[in-house]
């Protein structure tokens, strides 16, 4: 009988900063799960392959509500960051 080989995932935590174009550096394939505040720190939650070999750099932009949304983005989720200040996360493509 053949073992099945299962390939455990961990969920990696990301730092946010506040400006309009962020790059990434992840491990290839990550999968992008939510945004929030974690400790008072805005972040992105992605889950990560835990024997990863590859990373890639990923682009998001911060996008206020009312503001153009980037051309062939995908949307992530929104931050609430007190309460004047909404972000929009979207993964564009570089």
């Amino acid at each position: 009988m053949s073992e099945k080989r299962v390939d455990r995932r961990t969920v990696w935590k990301y730092k946010i900063t506040v400006q309009k174009n962020l790059r990434m550096l992840m491990p290839r394939d990550a999968k992008i799960l939510s945004v929030g505040k974690d400790k008072g720190e805005l972040v992105l939650w992605a889950e990560v392959k835990a024997h990863y070999k590859e990373t890639e750099v990923r682009y998001f932009q911060l996008v206020g509500t009312g503001r153009s949304v980037p051309p062939a983005a995908e949307y992530v989720g929104t931050l609430i960051d007190g309460p004047h200040s909404v972000w929009h996360v979207y993964e564009t493509l570089g």
